[in-house]
């Protein structure tokens, strides 16, 4: 079950054929609830059920908390560590400033040259998604 404003935005981001896509080829049922008759720990809230025999068995409760970082119920929460030492865009730029490099150079000293790679596989994608949107009709 997909609730509160993940359950809102759920298909547009296509977290349904993600689920969909991991649990394969384990049949399942998603639900989205807009309107939980409960408070919720979190608006990103996601309740994964198991069922054998038409009996419940386990279940799980995962929070999207942002930034693509999860939180699952119950788990010791592992946080990344901080790659970057600044907090803010203002300090950020101060030091490219300082150090007379470019926010690409200095987004590479702190993630190493891989990340390179990486965004322009984001870019690629960003890319792909906003042609199909404007070449695509029909509903969100």
């Amino acid at each position: 079950m997909i609730y509160g404003s993940l359950a809102k935005t759920g298909k547009g981001h296509m977290t349904d054929k993600a689920i969909i896509k991991v649990l394969s080829p384990v049949p399942i049922e998603i639900e989205f609830i807009t309107h939980a008759d409960f408070i919720l720990p979190h608006p990103n809230t996601i309740d994964f059920l198991a069922y054998k025999d038409g009996r419940q068995t386990t279940s799980m409760r995962v929070v999207s908390v942002g930034g693509g970082d999860i939180v699952i119920d119950g788990r010791e929460e592992m946080l990344a560590p901080d790659i970057y030492k600044e907090n803010t865009f203002a300090e950020i730029s101060s030091i490219c400033k300082a150090n007379n490099i470019s926010l690409s150079e200095y987004i590479e000293q702190c993630e190493g040259k891989k990340i390179l790679g990486f965004l322009y596989v984001i870019w690629d994608a960003m890319k792909h998604s906003i042609n199909e949107a404007l070449t695509s009709t029909g509903i969100l």
